[in-house]
């Protein structure tokens, strides 16, 4: 399970990106939701999954307008 991480606009004037690997935000993705404000558009992308039969899957992206 892993992801891509961005955020712009709020307390990003300019856009920050990091992988996260599992379910629990770390390092660079973990700063980032910290500091992610109202105004903040967050993207989450390159999902990767693991599905019922065991499998790993990209899924679609994400993407959130924090108000």
């Amino acid at each position: 399970v892993s992801y891509v991480l961005g955020a712009s606009g709020g307390a990003f004037p300019v856009y920050q990106q990091a992988t996260n690997q599992g379910n629990r935000w770390s390092g660079n993705a973990k700063a980032i939701v910290d500091k992610a404000t109202p105004g903040t558009t967050v993207f989450f992308d390159q999902i990767h999954v693991v599905g019922p039969d065991g499998k790993e899957i990209e899924i679609a992206p994400m993407v959130f307008n924090l108000q």
